[in-house]
C-alpha cells in the first residue's frame, strides 16, 4: 500500500538534517567527525525552513503512516519500534516507508551500518529519490566511507534545491579537503643552559672517592632554533579502508654549538580503518638521524595505533610502538644497539565546550647490547585544555620512574631516575597571521637519580614556537 503521506515526507525532508542541525562537533584535536554549519534545513515545496513542524501538515494523524511519519519529524526514537512493530503487523504494509524510518532510527541511535543499510533498501525500491540519496551521503560520510559518500551526493546534487545544492557542495569540497596533501610547518626559538643534558655536579663521587669532571662534561648553554616541515595525506580505498603516507623533516640548529645540532627524515605509509565511532590502523616508519653533520642513527618499526569515542564528551585513544635502532659509529652500535617497546594509553574528556581534561599512561621497554644502559619506564601524565574567546591555553605534568637493568660500570649497582616534567603554553587565534599561529611556551624537566653526580639535572626554558597547518 502506497502511502501518500509517505511520499511527501519522502521526497521533502531530510531527517538526517532534522537530526542533526550542523552544531559544532565535540573537538578532540585531529579525530574531527563532522562539517559544522550554521543552516537547519527541512524543504517545503522549493523553500527551506527551520521549522519542519510547520511544513508538514500530515492528513488523518490516527493512521499508523502518519504517527509514523510525524514520530521520525519529531525525533521521537523512542516510539518508532512499536509503531513499525504495529504496522508491519498489518495485512498490506509499505516496505519503503519501514526501511525508511528504521534508518532515521537507527541513525538518530548513531548506528551507522544498520542506518545505512536500510537507505540503500529505500533506493533499491525508489532509486529517483533526491532526499534519501543526500541522507544516504551524509551517513557515509559520517561514517567516514568517502568514496561512497560522494558518489552518493554526487548522484543527489542535481535534484535537490538550490540551497541543499550548496550544501552538498560543501561536504564535496570537504571530502576532497581531508584527502589531499597536507602540509605543516612549526618554528621556535632555543636557548637553553644544558644541551648536553649533564648533571650540574662539578664532581662526582664513587664509593668515597672524588673526581673532578672536565669541562665538556658540565651542562651547557646553546641557543638556535627548532623546526620542521612535512606533509601527510590519507585517502579512502573503499568503505572504511584509508591508505595514510607522511614524509617529516626536523630538526633543531644550535650556531654557537653546532655539535648538538641534530636532524631527522622520517618516512610512513601505513593503513587504517575508521569508521563513525573509533579507527584502528598500522604504520610502518623509517628515520634517518644526523647528529652536528654526520649521520648518527637509524630507525625502523611500526607503530598500531587506535582511538573510540566512548561517548560524545570521551574519547580513548592508544599506541604500541616496535622500533629497532641502529648507530652509525662502530663503537656507539657496539653498545647501544638494540630495539624500543613502547605503549601509551590515552583518556580525553570534553567536560564543557572550553575545557578538556586529559589523561595518559605510558610504558616503555629500552633494549640495547650494554645491559646497564638497557631500562623499563612506567609514568602519566595529566594536562587540561582551556579556550575562552580567542584565547587558549594548554597545561600539563607527568611522571615517570626508570628503572635500569645491569649493574653501572663505576658504581656497581643499577641505576634508578625519578623524572617530572611540566608544560604550559599559552595563543590567541586572533593573532594569526596567513595562517601563522605563534605560542608562548614553558618546559620545565627535573631528573632526580640515584647517581645524582652524573644524571640528575633540572632544566626549564621558555621558547616562542610558531606552527602553520595548511
Amino acid at each position: 500500500m502506497k502511502s501518500s503521506q509517505f511520499t511527501f515526507i519522502l521526497l521533502f525532508v531530510s531527517p538526517i538534517l532534522l537530526a542533526n542541525p550542523f552544531a559544532d562537533p565535540v573537538s578532540f584535536e585531529r579525530l574531527s567527525q563532522a562539517v559544522g554549519f550554521e543552516q537547519k534545513f527541512a524543504k517545503k515545496s522549493a523553500d527551506l525552513t527551520a521549522s519542519p513542524k510547520a511544513v508538514l501538515s500530515l492528513p488523518n494523524p490516527q493512521s499508523l503512516e502518519a504517527q509514523i511519519n510525524q514520530a521520525i519529524i519529531e525525533q521521537q526514537w523512542q516510539r518508532l519500534p512499536t509503531l513499525l512493530q504495529a504496522y508491519q503487523q498489518q495485512s498490506h504494509y509499505d516496505i519503503t516507508l519501514v526501511h525508511y524510518a528504521l534508518g532515521a532510527f537507527y541513525y538518530g541511535q548513531q548506528r551507522y551500518p544498520e542506518a545505512i543499510e536500510h537507505y540503500q533498501a529505500v533506493l533499491e525500491q525508489q532509486p529517483t529519490l533526491a532526499y534519501p540519496r543526500f541522507d544516504l551521503g551524509v551517513m557515509l560520510y559520517e561514517n567516514q566511507q568517502y568514496r561512497q559518500a560522494t558518489e552518493q551526493l554526487t548522484m543527489a546534487k542535481a535534484n535537490l534545491a538550490p540551497s541543499m545544492q550548496q550544501l552538498t557542495e560543501r561536504y564535496l569540497a570537504k571530502m576532497v579537503e581531508e584527502q589531499s596533501w597536507q602540509p605543516d610547518f612549526s618554528l621556535q626559538y632555543v636557548r637553553t643552559d644544558n644541551v648536553n643534558n649533564a648533571s650540574s655536579s662539578s664532581v662526582v663521587n664513587i664509593n668515597g672517592r672524588q673526581f673532578v669532571k672536565d669541562k665538556t662534561s658540565l651542562p651547557q648553554s646553546a641557543e638556535g632554533f627548532r623546526y620542521g616541515i612535512g606533509v601527510s595525506k590519507a585517502h579512502n580505498l573503499a568503505g572504511n579502508h584509508y591508505l595514510n603516507g607522511s614524509v617529516h623533516y626536523s630538526g633543531v640548529h644550535y650556531w654557537d654549538n653546532q655539535d648538538y645540532s641534530e636532524q631527522s627524515l622520517r618516512f610512513s605509509l601505513g593503513y587504517q580503518y575508521r569508521n563513525a565511532k573509533m579507527g584502528l590502523g598500522v604504520t610502518p616508519f623509517i628515520e634517518q638521524n644526523w647528529l652536528g653533520s654526520p649521520r648518527y642513527s637509524r630507525q625502523f618499526g611500526t607503530t598500531l595505533h587506535g582511538y573510540r569515542y566512548l561517548t560524545q564528551k570521551w574519547i580513548v585513544s592508544s599506541r604500541l610502538t616496535h622500533s629497532q635502532k641502529r648507530y652509525h659509529d662502530s663503537l656507539t652500535a657496539s653498545r647501544y644497539n638494540g630495539f624500543q617497546n613502547s605503549g601509551a594509553l590515552t583518556l580525553r574528556w570534553q567536560a564543557v565546550r572550553s575545557w578538556q581534561i586529559f589523561a595518559s599512561i605510558e610504558a616503555n621497554r629500552d633494549q640495547t647490547k650494554e645491559k646497564a644502559s638497557s631500562s623499563h619506564k612506567i609514568g602519566g601524565t595529566l594536562g587540561v585544555i582551556y579556550r575562552w574567546k580567542n584565547w587558549g591555553s594548554e597545561l600539563s605534568g607527568g611522571y615517570a620512574k626508570r628503572n635500569f637493568e645491569g649493574k653501572h660500570y663505576l658504581y656497581g649497582y643499577q641505576r634508578v631516575d625519578n623524572e617530572y616534567r611540566a608544560n604550559w603554553s599559552l595563543w590567541n587565534e586572533q593573532w594569526t597571521w596567513k595562517g601563522l599561529m605563534p605560542k608562548l611556551n614553558f618546559s620545565y624537566v627535573k631528573i632526580r637519580s640515584n647517581m645524582p653526580d652524573f644524571y640528575s639535572r633540572k632544566n626549564g626554558e621558555w621558547f616562542l614556537t610558531v606552527e602553520k597547518r595548511f
